[in-house]
């Protein structure tokens, strides 16, 4: 977490998530107060991703990247694991909890059809859940063709405008070919 403000408020901060860090099991917490030890500490998220693919060679590691409201950001979490457990699925998150975005890897064996599979139905469940509690299927990584299938249930009636709009400004269908919309 980054804060800003004055330092006195932020300081509070920083003891008030620390305090409730720990309460809910945290076992590492370390602050960055210097541009040094904050460009540390950044260096180390800017990796995660390749860490975990690192740490599970052997898999395939797909990024999902959902956004709910922040005041449900940590019930997000919740929900990813549960259903990764329900589902037998291997996760790892990280995120921008802040905004609302939750970055979650899912893992699945490179020569498992079955775990690969497994690893799309928890990103579908757990898109839809995002979806019915005001969310959105992409935060930074944008729709792509892997959720292009959930833009009809996320933006109803707008999606006719959005495909308009592509119409308008690519007729020929050159720019991005087949990615964000269902039946392209």
């Amino acid at each position: 977490m980054e804060f800003h403000g004055l330092p006195a408020g932020i300081e509070q901060g920083v003891e008030l998530i620390e305090e409730t860090c720990h309460d809910a099991g945290c076992t590492s917490f370390e602050k960055a107060l210097t541009p040094p030890e904050r460009d540390r500490l950044w260096r180390a998220r800017k990796q995660a991703h390749e860490v975990v693919r690192q740490l599970n060679v052997g898999s395939n590691a797909e990024i999902g990247d959902i956004v709910v409201p922040i005041w449900r950001y940590t019930e997000a979490v919740a929900q990813a694991y549960a259903l990764a457990e329900e589902l037998g699925v291997r996760i790892a998150t990280f995120g921008h909890a802040g905004d609302g975005n939750l970055h979650v890897e899912m893992l699945s064996a490179k020569r498992d059809p079955h775990e690969q599979e497994l690893a799309h139905t928890f990103n579908r469940r757990l898109v839809n859940w995002v979806l019915s509690v005001g969310g959105t299927c992409t935060g930074e990584h944008g729709v792509g063709i892997g959720k292009r299938e959930f833009m009809s249930t996320e933006h109803g009636a707008s999606l006719e405008v959005m495909r308009a709009i592509k119409q308008t400004l690519d007729p020929r269908g050159i720019m991005n070919p087949g990615k964000i919309f269902p039946d392209t």
